[in-house]
């Protein structure tokens, strides 16, 4: 299967079910859910405001798609599953073949797009491009969760109920679970 572009905006309208502040909403993700958990693609810094460029982007190993990729797969019921995916139209060098159909209130825009697991794994080539990058939103036809990266932060959050959270914070991955109020370490410029 591939990328499905003609996708229904409508699919991403229980983004929004609840009042939010957009800019939590493209970096933490959707709200209602039990649990919330940092997939990190590097350390937190030890100090705040360290700049990012003094962190070891190997660190981790994999790349910040691979990253997304192994979460899902962790989470999914399924390889077969539908997956929904917003494509941040915000890169330069990477041209969507979809139309911009999903606004978070003038801060981001994403193209919506469907696939499956596999696709995950592969949308980026499938446009041309070598570096793999993780969807801003990937999410099951069932909403059960709900992986969250933006552009900026040194992490995506995943939305998900105890089980996952469970399963996820005892993977190889490297996570960190998040509660409210909980202060997230950043990187300075």
């Amino acid at each position: 299967m591939t990328l499905d572009f003609n996708t229904d905006p409508m699919l991403a309208t229980w983004l929004f079910r609840a009042p939010c502040n957009p800019e939590e909403l493209i970096t933490l993700g959707p709200t209602g859910f039990e649990c919330l958990v940092r997939l990190l693609y590097l350390p937190d810094p030890a100090t705040e405001g360290l700049p990012e460029t003094d962190a070891v982007d190997d660190v981790f190993g994999p790349g910040d798609g691979s990253l997304v990729e192994q979460a899902a797969n962790l989470l999914g019921q399924s390889l077969h599953q539908r997956l929904t995916f917003c494509l941040w139209d915000g890169y330069s060098d990477m041209p969507l073949p979809g139309r911009t159909n999903v606004d978070v209130s003038g801060l981001r825009s994403y193209v919506l797009a469907q696939g499956t697991f596999d696709d995950l794994h592969q949308w980026t080539a499938s446009i041309g491009l070598t570096e793999t990058r993780p969807p801003a939103f990937t999410w099951p036809e069932d909403r059960s969760w709900c992986i969250t990266s933006d552009v900026d932060p040194h992490w995506a959050a995943v939305a998900c109920d105890h089980l996952s959270r469970d399963r996820l914070l005892a993977s190889h991955l490297p996570t960190s679970e998040m509660h409210p109020n909980d202060r997230i370490p950043r990187y300075g410029s």
